[in-house]
């Protein structure tokens, strides 16, 4: 699977009973929608092996069953507006390195479910986007699952700064030993579509004051988020 999280999709998850609340504290923010894609996929899961990448002060680990074994793989930096002190969740372990690093504290064929929620645009390099894969490929069980949600923006025509980031996704992905759910949706010709479920205005004003560097480009895109699922093949 590779494409972007549809408004319909945002809203089933929000008519999930039992809802968890922790999941509205970003509601004017694009994760909100990440989260909510990311917790209709994996939320009812029990006694699986799971790893967030880049997880800092995780909402969704706090949300799974207690059956399952979480870990947080987070170098609590700040990286991405995260935290810089190490964030102590009860039953989930932390390994403060990041993907790509190969860190044997990560063990091989391990997990279930790997995820993460707004990490991937953070990767800045295509090389180390490929070794972001390859090693989440590395700590994989075969036949896991592998879901990322990634903010991008998106024009109202083909952009060569989209176009650019998707063939970097693409070709990580085709280097590593992970494999499609189903077909790409998306390809790097991919422009907005009015059902992609997005980031309201009021939250870009609001990223406008914390990274105005970004205040051109989203006044003339709209703020969504692909939604990635991989496997190990």
């Amino acid at each position: 699977m590779f494409d972007i999280i549809s408004k319909t999709e945002y809203w089933d998850s929000l008519d999930i009973p039992n809802r968890p609340p922790i999941l509205d504290q970003t509601k004017y923010d694009l994760k909100h929608i990440q989260d909510s894609w990311i917790y209709k996929e994996i939320g009812n899961v029990k006694n699986l092996k799971i790893l967030e990448v880049g997880g800092g002060n995780s909402r969704i680990l706090r949300c799974l069953d207690k059956s399952n074994e979480m870990w947080n793989l987070d170098e609590f930096v700040g990286a991405g507006l995260g935290p810089k002190t190490q964030i102590e969740i009860e039953g989930v372990k932390v390994v403060k390195e990041n993907m790509g690093e190969f860190s044997s504290g990560l063990p091989d064929d391990y997990f279930d479910i790997v995820f993460s929620v707004s990490v991937l645009e953070h990767v800045p390099k295509p090389e180390q986007v490929v070794d972001f894969f390859k090693d989440g490929a590395r700590v994989m069980k075969r036949n896991g699952r592998m879901l990322h949600a990634i903010d991008v923006y998106v024009w109202d025509e083909p952009h060569e700064i989209l176009q650019q980031r998707i063939d970097v996704y693409l070709r990580a992905v085709a280097a590593s030993d992970l494999g499609y759910k189903s077909s790409p949706i998306i390809d790097r010709d991919l422009v907005f579509k009015c059902h992609f479920a997005s980031n309201s205005d009021l939250g870009m004003y609001g990223w406008n004051k914390l990274a105005p560097n970004l205040k051109e480009r989203r006044r003339v895109t709209q703020s969504t988020s692909v939604k990635m699922e991989l496997t190990k093949e």
